[in-house]
């Protein structure tokens, strides 16, 4: 912080008067010097708010991000926070089944009798071997025109073409045999392209199983698919395709894959049995825990911020305090980095105190969660998380006994506090009928935009800019009042200089006159 508008003068004077002029136009100067640095200081305490409040509204996205983000590291945001299961199968043939609960399941047990089929993909497959010897070369980076293909590939024009589920592909003769691969593996033919040196083979398999997955071939230049292929594939439909066969319960399914989800818990099958051969028992178990363990990282999380908030907008200058002023450069230049770093601490108390925007901020917040969930009826109150008369200025306290309760008897509900969305283009509904993460999401977006907003358009930006504005209008006008004093002891120099000079000469002629 500039601190001395006189220090940017350097001048000879008092020559003829001995006066200290420098001292004296100093001195002359000290009330608008004061003026200058107290405007200087008032531009460094919007500074600091500037600072404060940037690291306010980085503090906000941070708790943002983390628990009201679908990505955050400890979203809230996700239903496996609230309804997660603990997963047993056992019994005879427990290694033929994987199973996992999702938020859509319930406790309880499942049995299952048999696996009579594994659903299988659509695939078509050379008829023999491909190449001459045995495999077409030792690596898919060989081009086309260089492999050693049993029925020689033909080009036209220096190009095969051919399509797979009527998406066409044309390749040159220098494209290589795994450019093909990837190529065909990437588009949305819907099929993955193999060439295995053991069997010395190419297949097309579906990405879907199932008795309705399909693999339509067709030819369109060259020979690479089609009667007497290099590829060895002929044209036409494949439907080869098997769904999974299996009994739940005594009840007979049917699915198109190997992984599906029913009554929420997602199955994956890994091998075929018959009822004879013993049962797979799936156990759900409710794990509560994992929801505690989340919601009390988010409470911690959220009493972390509301403490930060609180004491901003509680704090104030004692009588003592309120000496400690921003620091001119001359101030900073007589004291060490400790000493002023102690010194500045201290002047930041009480920037934010009642600051509107802050205490409107920790007020919405408080409301929301003291305010019932429209359509659920209860308020978050009711599954442990409680603030005003039960916790410190505004922070969450969280009943563990009473959240655990609330998932033990509705865990959906316990979620929905938390996550429901409302779909009302009507804002006051919307407010009403937004669970406690939208609430908070939508309360620190408000501040962050509104009276936390420090871009480059903002208020406080805005204001920084005037009073540098002043500042500027400050130091034209002390220099010119400096150099208007400085011009005024310049002509009394010039004139004691001529009355000095006056009686210089006088002196020199009075013996001349005595003679």
């Amino acid at each position: 912080m500039a601190a001395n508008i006189m220090s940017l003068t350097n001048r000879l004077t008092g020559m003829a008067s001995g006066m200290d002029t420098d001292s004296l136009v100093r001195s002359m100067m000290q009330i608008e010097q004061m003026k200058y640095n107290n405007q200087l200081r008032s531009i460094t305490k919007i500074q600091w708010k500037q600072e404060t409040m940037k690291d306010i509204g980085s503090d906000l996205k941070t708790f943002m991000n983390d628990f009201t983000s679908v990505i955050g590291a400890n979203t809230m945001m996700k239903s496996s926070n609230y309804i997660t299961f603990n997963v047993a199968v056992t019994g005879d043939k427990a290694s033929s089944v994987t199973a996992v609960g999702t938020s859509d399941a319930y406790a309880g047990t499942t049995v299952i009798n048999s696996i009579t089929q594994l659903a299988v993909a659509s695939r078509v497959e050379s008829g023999a071997k491909v190449s001459k010897g045995e495999m077409l070369s030792e690596s898919n980076s060989t081009a086309l025109s260089e492999l050693d293909f049993a029925n020689g590939l033909d080009f036209v024009g220096g190009k095969i073409s051919f399509a797979i589920n009527d998406v066409e592909f044309t390749f040159k003769s220098t494209d290589s045999l795994q450019s093909v691969i990837n190529t065909v593996n990437s588009s949305n033919a819907g099929v993955n392209m193999v060439y295995s040196r053991l069997t010395d083979k190419i297949s097309f398999e579906s990405k879907e199983q199932g008795e309705k997955s399909s693999v339509k071939i067709r030819n369109i230049l060259g020979n690479a698919v089609g009667s007497n292929s290099a590829f060895g594939v002929d044209e036409g439909t494949c439907e080869n395709g098997k769904d999974a066969l299996l009994s739940i319960n005594g009840i007979n399914v049917k699915r198109s894959s190997n992984t599906f989800t029913l009554d929420g818990i997602a199955y994956t099958l890994n091998s075929t049995f018959e009822a004879s051969e013993g049962s797979a028992t799936i156990k759900l178990t409710q794990n509560i825990e994992t929801a505690v363990d989340a919601v009390k990282k988010f409470v911690d999380g959220y009493n972390t911020i509301i403490k930060k908030l609180t004491d901003l907008t509680s704090t104030r200058k004692t009588r003592e305090q309120g000496k400690y002023v921003a620091l001119t450069d001359e101030e900073k230049d007589s004291m060490s980095e400790k000493q002023i770093e102690q010194w500045e601490e201290i002047a930041k108390i009480g920037l934010f105190y009642n600051d509107n925007g802050i205490t409107s901020l920790i007020s919405g917040l408080r409301s929301a969660l003291y305010e019932s969930i429209e359509g659920l009826g209860i308020p978050p109150s009711e599954i442990g998380l409680r603030t005003a008369a039960f916790a410190k200025n505004g922070e969450i306290s969280l009943d563990e006994n009473i959240l655990r309760s609330a998932l033990t008897k509705n865990p959906h509900q316990v979620m929905n506090v938390f996550m429901q969305r409302s779909s009302s283009t009507d804002s006051a509904t919307a407010k009403k009928e937004n669970g406690l993460l939208v609430r908070i999401n939508n309360l620190m977006n408000t501040y962050i935009k509104g009276p936390g907003d420090i871009s480059a358009d903002s208020p406080i930006v805005s204001s920084l800019r005037k009073e540098s504005r002043k500042i500027e209008e400050m130091e034209k006008k002390m220099n010119a009042m400096q150099e208007k004093l400085y011009l005024k002891y310049a002509a009394m120099e010039e004139a004691m200089s001529k009355i000095q000079s006056q009686s210089n000469w006088l002196a020199s002629m009075l013996p001349t006159m005595s003679k």
